[in-house]
């Protein structure tokens, strides 16, 4: 595992799919059960094209109420899978590679 830089790891709408997850804060009374997040992508100021981009310290400020998060961002050729707040630190860290679109 490493540590990643949230405010330069950054996605682009037009190459790369994002996938976030988190578990049921619940898992008690409801089992364990895994929650698909629908991040909002953000538009390149300077432009107007169509593409759209994302950082993962966007994502971790767009989902703060939810515990453990993790990201699986995947382009043609490689992908990367992410964690935040893993052992309640609250910072990003690369758990995982892959060889494109797994």
């Amino acid at each position: 595992m490493k540590r990643v830089n949230a405010e330069e790891t950054y996605f682009n709408s037009m190459s790369d799919t994002v996938i976030v997850l988190c578990s049921n804060e619940n898992i008690a009374e409801e089992g364990l059960k895994h929650i698909i997040l629908e991040p909002v992508w953000k538009k390149y100021e300077p432009d107007d094209s169509h593409v759209e981009y994302l950082t993962l310290a966007d994502i971790s400020e767009q989902f703060q109420g939810h515990s453990c998060l993790m990201v699986i961002a995947e382009s043609p050729l490689e992908g990367h899978v992410y964690r935040y707040n893993n052992y309640e630190e609250k910072e990003w860290v690369e758990v995982g590679t892959t060889c494109g679109y797994a």
